[in-house]
């Protein structure tokens, strides 16, 4: 091939004699071109580097020539060469819009942590007037440069949109071993689709100790988990507007799904602590989806709310119905054998404006307590856990723990009925049992009147502390804390 190039740059050089030098240099600029981007498709990316250069050298405003080598620096793994490359030719190409508009997609896709790149691209559109294409891009680079570096991406966006200000939250949680429900597993993939779409949103991978951290816009999206020797599986999440929202800790069920295995456990009723029968139970694939995809298995409580279940190994949802209770959703690991203890909680339908707050955790630690602090209308604070289970406010029972389960899952329950605009902060306090918060996969549902109206999974990442500041009510509204520390926290809402 270089003697066939060498004869026809010989052409070239003779047609100097009979042309002008712009000519020959519009010759050599094609003759270049098709040399460099065939080496480049023959992989040949060291020959195509000293083409795409001798290229720029007789032709410096040839975006071909920027772009490919910088795909043939990418190939090399000299990446900083091809973004110093690129960022030459965003100078060179100051005043054409199209060509900087592909110059900043390929930087993007090179290195998508950098915010001014999103900036620029966004500017262009905007001085085009497509507004909504440049919040699409900075909706993006908010979730690509992650939530430490993309402080001038959100001031342009808040410029734009107001309330982009409280729009996005760091989705994060642990990966483990559904056979003991705490290794880690290092390396499994968590790759975010918006919930309408199949095309990928975000993505990450968890570390050493089976964490994983991504920014993202408040929404819904199905995320799915997935790891070499596990089966994969779906989650399907709404983010909420605050600075963090924690998933579940998934759970990795190893083997094949040719293979299967028996999920055991009891719905219970909220208010009682004791198991309902006649639940009807429906079964889904992924958790979290009490209605995506199609029905895999069906069945019905006994008199003492057990139920069993015979499916491939995997993880699943649980869709909990019967008449006069709230919807409720159990997420499900099945795997070899039988996986005792998945139990569930069905809430009564309430009356009127009342909350109920249902607490449910793992084996371990055995024994969680329900905490709500208060002002009642004289102005005095009052405080209701398992020492001191009701508290009236005149004629009115303002807080009652319904259940005080102490040996281990739950579900404890408070049900609220509010007097004043106060805060009523619930909090969960580590009473007894082996382990920690941040192991003890708790979750908090809050229901009002036949609806779910939030749900709170325990923070992983906040140390040993004995105390889940969950959330408070304040005139009626939800105003989310989800913090662990050393001692409780009842004061953030005032």
């Amino acid at each position: 091939m270089k003697r066939i190039f060498a004869v026809i740059l010989s052409v070239v050089l003779m047609m100097t004699l009979f042309t002008s030098c712009a000519e020959v240099n519009q010759a050599l600029s094609k003759i270049y071109l098709n040399i460099g981007e065939k080496y480049l498709t023959d992989l040949n990316y060291e020959e195509a580097i000293v083409y795409f250069n001798k290229l720029i050298e007789v032709e410096p405003k040839n975006s071909r020539a920027y772009l490919g080598l910088a795909e043939a620096y990418v190939a090399t793994e000299d990446v900083e060469a091809a973004i110093d490359i690129l960022e030459t030719a965003l100078d060179v190409f100051l005043d054409d819009e199209d060509i900087r508009i592909e110059i900043l997609e390929r930087l993007i896709e090179i290195d998508p942590t950098e915010s001014e790149w999103y900036l620029q691209l966004a500017q262009i559109y905007l001085d085009r007037g497509d507004t909504d294409k440049a919040i699409e891009i900075l909706e993006q680079g908010v979730i690509s440069v992650g939530a430490d570096g993309n402080s001038d991406i959100l001031e342009l966006l808040e410029e734009l949109d107001p309330s982009y200000i409280n729009r996005f939250t760091t989705l994060t949680g642990m990966v483990c071993k559904a056979s003991d429900r705490t290794t880690p597993i290092e390396g499994a993939t968590i790759t975010i689709y918006n919930s309408d779409s199949d095309a990928v949103y975000a993505s990450c991978e968890s570390d050493s100790v089976g964490s994983y951290s991504v920014y993202l816009l408040v929404d819904e999206y199905r995320v799915v988990i997935s790891a070499d020797g596990y089966i994969a599986f779906d989650d399907y999440i709404e983010l909420s507007e605050s600075e963090v929202t924690y998933s579940e800790t998934y759970l990795m069920v190893q083997g094949s799904e040719s293979s299967s295995g028996t999920a055991t456990g009891t719905i219970t009723s909220a208010l009682t602590g004791l198991g309902v029968e006649e639940v009807t139970l429906t079964v889904r694939s992924g958790w979290n989806n009490s209605d995506s995809g199609d029905i895999i298995a069906t069945t019905v409580t006994d008199e003492n709310g057990d139920y069993s279940l015979t499916l491939p190994i995997g993880n699943y949802t649980l869709l909990a119905e019967k008449d006069d209770y709230i919807s409720a959703t159990v997420n499900l690991v099945v795997q070899s054998g039988t996986t005792s203890s998945q139990n569930g909680s069905i809430s009564p339908v309430l009356s009127g404006d009342s909350f109920r707050v249902v607490l449910t955790w793992g084996e371990n630690p055995r024994d969680l307590d329900s905490h709500v602090v208060g002002t009642l209308s004289s102005g005095s604070t009052f405080h209701v856990y398992y020492s001191y289970k009701s508290q009236y406010d005149g004629i009115t029972e303002v807080c009652n723990l319904d259940v005080d389960d102490t040996s281990s899952y739950g579900p404890e329950t408070i049900t609220l009925n509010l007097t004043t605009s106060d805060p009523y902060y619930y909090y969960v306090y580590l009473y007894a049992g082996d382990g920690t918060l941040a192991t003890s996969e708790a979750k908090v549902s809050v229901y009002q009147g036949n609806t779910l109206v939030a749900r709170f999974n325990v923070p992983t990442d906040q140390g040993g502390g004995r105390y889940w500041n969950v959330f408070a009510i304040v005139d009626g509204q939800i105003t989310v804390r989800n913090t662990v520390t050393s001692s409780a926290d009842v004061s953030y809402a005032e």
